[in-house]
C-alpha cells in the first residue's frame, strides 16, 4: 500500500502519468450509456444520507 511519504518520493513525471491515466479512464467510464445517470442517482442518495447524519 502506498503512503503519503511514498507519494512524496515519487518522481513528478510518474505522478503526471498516473493522473493522466485516471482522467482518461474516468472519461471512458462516463462515456458509457447510463453511467452518468447512475452516478447522479447514487450522488443524490449519498447527499441525502449525509444530511441525515449531521
Amino acid at each position: 500500500m502506498m503512503t503519503a511519504a511514498d507519494l512524496e518520493k515519487m518522481p513528478q513525471h510518474q505522478k503526471d502519468a498516473i493522473s493522466a491515466w485516471v482522467i482518461d479512464m474516468t472519461k471512458k467510464l462516463f462515456a458509457q450509456p447510463g453511467v452518468e445517470e447512475e452516478y447522479q442517482r447514487w450522488l443524490a442518495e449519498r447527499r441525502a444520507r449525509m444530511a441525515n447524519v449531521k
